[in-house]
């Protein structure tokens, strides 16, 4: 693990003012909640950096390689420009579509969806109705 408690502005440039289209260009995806990034180790996907507080360093995998940056949780609000719920952010790869067969029978289907900024909220509802898959304009998540 390379965990860096010091660090420039532009070591975590991937998580400020974060845009869908520029995540997009490079096949990447941000993560905000322990369980979905436990999910991104739990199903081999690439994870580049993390940038959490210190308690949230217990909860990485030993065999991480990749770069942590350790934030009160102040400077993790000031770099993300909004309040992080889960004190826990990911750089990762973006996931591999599944085939439409490959997907539960209940499938839920977002269209034209401007801003992830609730897709959280709305992957939680889902689930408590027993509906595992979705599929946005461009993008099948599992979860």
């Amino acid at each position: 693990m390379n965990i860096f408690r010091s660090f420039p502005q532009d070591a975590v440039v991937e998580f400020t003012n974060l845009k869908d289209h520029v995540l997009n260009n490079r096949d990447l995806i941000v993560c905000e909640t322990p369980k979905i990034i436990r999910k991104l180790f739990e199903h081999n996907i690439k994870v580049h950096k993390i940038l959490c507080v210190e308690d949230f360093l217990p909860s990485i995998p030993s065999d991480f390689s990749g770069e942590i940056y350790i934030a009160s949780d102040e400077l993790l609000n000031s770099i993300a420009g909004f309040k992080v719920h889960y004190q826990v952010l990911a750089l990762a790869d973006k996931p591999k579509d599944f085939p439409l067969q490959n997907l539960d029978k209940k499938i839920f289907y977002l269209n034209g969806l401007s801003s992830a900024e609730n897709i959280g909220s709305i992957a939680r509802s889902l689930a408590g109705f027993d509906i595992n898959s979705l599929k946005t304009y461009c993008t099948l998540l599992v979860f």
